[in-house]
């Protein structure tokens, strides 16, 4: 009898310890698969960064009298592209035409350095920012979306480069601030660019606003932003 209640002990607390190496073993990889960076959904700017990337010495150059523009060029000289994306999103001096400036340059070294993600992060801040930033003109604003999609392109991520452009075509058909030529200059790159992607239809949309601006017989100049 008491083998029999031995036995059965034993076999139970097998039973227990197999049961916390499963719970243990999915736990891990529950955490792995949170703690890894998704590169088509959203992130927060601030709790992607990864500090232990952050080179100390280049982060400290405002306390030496450096702007933090010259901060995030030197990073970005230095191949230090962690410290520099950090001193964007926390840098308050930045304009927002300064901020997506150097962010398109880290979109384009992130790759190089087999960091798609935070290329990804970068053109995620650039499509942000020049959507929601109160202080860019539309021609910048158009600028920003467009060098955005061209970058959600290179990642292969097709369904927000077209996001991207499909925002640029709303500004360059419905923008009241644009010139003509600047309008046409962006129906052009757009035509290309979905063409690229192979959206033939939008590609097709383009073409045929452009024929439409060629065919105005009165030009619209464009209305002050006061007005």
């Amino acid at each position: 009898m008491r083998r029999s209640l031995q036995g059965r002990t034993v076999w139970i607390l097998l039973a227990v310890a197999v049961l916390l190496l499963v719970v243990a073993i999915a736990s891990v990889v529950i955490y792995s698969l949170l703690q890894q960076p998704q590169a088509t959904g959203w992130q927060d700017p601030i709790i992607a960064i990864h500090p232990e990337e952050i080179a100390a010495d280049i982060a400290l150059y405002p306390l030496a009298g450096a702007s933090e523009l010259d901060t995030v060029d030197a990073a970005i000289d230095n191949g230090d592209l962690e410290t520099a994306y950090a001193t964007l999103v926390f840098g308050m001096e930045l304009s927002d035409a300064q901020r997506i400036g150097r962010m398109i340059l880290l979109g384009g070294r992130f790759p190089d350095a087999e960091k798609p993600d935070r290329a990804a992060l970068a053109y995620q801040q650039i499509t942000d920012t020049a959507v929601l930033s109160p202080d860019l003109n539309d021609p910048a604003r158009a600028d920003a979306l467009l060098a955005g999609g061209r970058g959600w392109a290179a990642l292969g991520e097709e369904e927000r480069a077209l996001e991207a452009y499909d925002q640029v075509y709303l500004i360059a058909v419905q923008s009241p601030y644009l010139q003509m030529a600047n309008r046409r200059d962006l129906l052009s790159a757009l035509e290309t660019a979905y063409r690229d992607l192979g959206a033939d239809e939008r590609a097709e949309e383009s073409r045929d606003a452009i024929i439409e601006l060629d065919q105005q017989t009165t030009p619209h100049p464009p209305v002050s932003p006061g007005e």
